[in-house]
């Protein structure tokens, strides 16, 4: 658990962590800070949001490199990534997470920037609104030179955008 403070992830491992929010990474306060260049979020479970990591509030929250895979978010909101303040994406994977909703990511109002890197092969389990490998409610989003593939939905597709969403060169 990250409160106000920092953390940057250059290798490693969080591996079978089980908690209520955030499995393997829980980042919470205005001048937190995550970054995570490499190493690997596997295998991690929430029972309610962010099966690998679950951000509140945080100042920045960026993924350079690395692994987010096989995460799983048990009753509510991103398998892989739960976040309601600004997450940035330059490289990296996202995939074969789980959630009943946002299988990969479960974003609340706030922008998301992914500008490289891969998501693929999420999964949403239940039958809402919300039942998409990608659940995007802010504004401002943006994805360019990603790729985003592979989903597994029981009633709709691998991204929703509630808000403004630009996409260039997927």
């Amino acid at each position: 658990y990250i409160s106000d403070g920092s953390f940057v992830m250059n290798g490693g491992e969080f591996t079978s962590n089980h908690a209520l929010r955030g499995g393997a990474i829980a980042i919470n306060g205005q001048n937190a800070l995550l970054e995570i260049n490499g190493g690997k979020i596997c295998s991690n479970v929430a029972r309610d949001y962010g099966g690998g990591i679950y951000v509140s509030r945080a100042k920045s929250v960026t993924m350079n490199g690395g692994e987010i895979r096989y995460n799983e978010a048990t009753n509510v909101r991103g398998g892989g990534v739960y976040f309601n303040d600004a997450f940035t994406v330059n490289g990296g994977l996202i995939a074969n997470n789980t959630a009943k909703e946002g299988g990969a990511l479960f974003s609340v109002g706030t922008p998301f920037v992914m500008s490289g890197g891969e998501i693929r092969d999420n999964t949403s389990t239940d039958s809402t609104a919300y039942a998409h490998a990608v659940v995007l409610a802010g504004s401002g989003d943006t994805a360019s030179h990603a790729d985003i593939s592979g989903a597994s939905v029981i009633d709709s597709g691998a991204l929703l955008s509630t808000g403004r969403l630009t996409l260039h060169d997927l």
